[in-house]
């Protein structure tokens, strides 16, 4: 009986379990996964909004990034603004989006732990329902991270359309930037440390907190962009031009002149051996060219002294020390502005063939003018320095010059050293012009060894065969075959036309690129 009653008691408490299990336990565990679903799918929802908000930033985007770009992009690093939605930020937003439903069920599971402890009679006398507490949050779980997922995807499949519509405006932006600078041959040339840029950087209007280098559509903004300090700046160069924005050198951070980057920028880089007469021809050819204006105080200072420089008498040695490097000058013709930037290189530069680093302004113009004194060259000075020979400053009066012993190599060095540095510095010669300029026409006139019949009136041909003659025929050659355009001048003091190379650099080339 014993047996009996325990076997019966047995099967009783195995089906209470069984009915128990069929009708409490399985239900209310279907509806707590059902519910955990709703609930994960709620807090996937609800996250992603919060995201897109702005209410989790923190665990988004706490700053603008400025992480590295690209090995082909023009700086190495993103600029200090906040980027456009759909350049990336969304797919921060689905990130941040995919911890935040996690973070929610865990706060809850340690909630329920929490109440377990508290609790633990009633949560044993509750065995049966115990299935239900983790259905529940499985349910959370799947529904979550599955709503996450078509949430992503349909996220993604919405932004399609207008992420095209985004790439379109960007390349239509970008290429009417381009080709109206490559029309109007524009640039961003730096008074300071002489740098060329494609185009300039912008500081912050606002607070100028941060340089802008890239101001092009794209990542950080199509139409306009906003700056880690909440100011918008419009994109594009041309914009920025109207806007007036503050324009400062991408190398140094110094200021550039109005208009830098939209108007047209000629550079002319001037080459010589020491003494040849490079500053005093710049001198002569900037009184010449009266349409152009000097464009900062150092240019003002030096045009003020120029008429002293152009009218003294050649010097033993190279120009003064404080000269400056680089010339600015600006033209308005027909209403249409214009930058012109000369550099004057020291003549100790080329007395030696060696690389140097000083001359790395060749690389920024296709536009170059070789200073070439005939006194120089042998065939002329012995002429020059015969008995019968006068001094160009006074008839009956005998040559007796102190005359430096150079051979022709020697007075083909400077022309040597340009070609090389050229190419060291990537700048092909056969995509610029050379004006070579004999200086000095007076004294050889003086001497009957003037070639035509006189120096403004010598065509470039008669000038080019005259250079033969006296033992440049090399040079000449080799000009003509390293250049893309080589054309020969003569000047001398007294005598008009030395703006002639100078005009003739700057109807070559008037667009394209900033640099050869």
């Amino acid at each position: 009986m014993n047996g009996f009653g325990l076997t019966l008691g047995v099967l009783a408490w195995l089906v209470a379990c069984w009915m128990c299990l069929a009708f409490l336990t399985v239900p209310v565990t279907l509806l707590a996964a059902g519910a955990g679903l709703l609930y994960g799918a709620t807090l996937a929802v609800t996250g992603y909004l919060r995201i897109y908000r702005g209410v989790e930033d923190a665990a988004v985007l706490a700053v603008p990034r400025t992480d590295a770009r690209g090995p082909r992009a023009p700086y190495p690093r993103w600029d200090g603004a906040w980027p456009n939605y759909l350049s990336g930020q969304v797919e921060d937003d689905i990130r941040a989006a995919l911890g935040w439903p996690g973070r929610r069920a865990h706060q809850l599971v340690a909630k329920g732990r929490e109440q377990a402890g508290e609790q633990a009679s009633w949560i044993l006398g509750a065995f049966p329902l115990a299935p239900a507490y983790f259905g529940f949050f499985a349910g959370v779980a799947i529904g979550s991270y599955a709503a996450w997922t078509v949430l992503a995807v349909g996220v993604e499949i919405v932004t399609v359309v207008p992420r095209g519509v985004r790439l379109g405006a960007v390349f239509t932006l970008r290429a009417v930037d381009t080709l109206v600078q490559w029309w109007r041959g524009a640039a961003a040339t730096c008074p300071g440390c002489r740098y060329v840029a494609w185009r300039p950087a912008y500081a912050c209007t606002t607070r100028e907190c941060t340089v802008h280098r890239d101001l092009r559509p794209g990542r950080l903004g199509v139409w306009r962009r906003r700056c880690q300090c909440g100011t918008y700046l419009p994109t594009s160069v041309l914009r920025a031009a109207r806007a007036r924005l503050n324009k400062v050198c991408p190398n140094c951070g110094g200021r550039l002149h109005p208009g830098a980057g939209v108007v047209a920028d000629a550079r002319i880089v001037l080459s010589g051996g020491p003494a040849v007469g490079k500053t005093r021809l710049l001198a002569r050819a900037v009184s010449e060219m009266k349409q152009y204006r000097p464009a900062d105080r150092p240019t003002a200072v030096w045009l003020r002294a120029q008429p002293k420089l152009a009218e003294e008498g050649p010097r033993d040695g190279p120009g003064p020390a404080e000269e400056p490097g680089l010339l600015t000058f600006r033209q308005r013709r027909r209403g249409k502005p214009r930058h012109l930037h000369v550099a004057d290189l020291d003549g100790k530069l080329f007395e030696t063939g060696r690389d140097n680093r000083e001359l790395w302004q060749l690389g920024t113009t296709r536009r170059h003018l070789l200073v070439l004194d005939p006194t120089l060259l042998p065939s002329v000075r012995d002429r020059m320095g015969s008995g019968g020979a006068e001094r160009p400053d006074g008839p009956g009066q005998p040559g007796d010059y102190a005359w430096t012993e150079l051979s022709v190599a020697q007075a083909e060095l400077p022309y040597r050293l340009l070609v090389a540095q050229l190419n060291r510095l990537g700048a092909r010669p056969r995509r610029c012009a050379l004006a070579l300029v004999v200086t000095k026409a007076d004294c050889l006139a003086a001497h009957g060894l003037a070639p035509g019949q006189g120096g403004h009136e010598t065509s470039s041909k008669t000038l080019r065969e005259w250079l033969r003659t006296v033992e440049l025929h090399n040079l000449v050659d080799v000009a003509e075959h390293d250049f893309a355009r080589v054309r020969c001048f003569l000047v001398g003091d007294g005598q008009p036309g030395s703006a002639a190379p100078f005009e003739w650099l700057l109807r070559q080339y008037p667009r394209g690129a900033a640099t050869a």
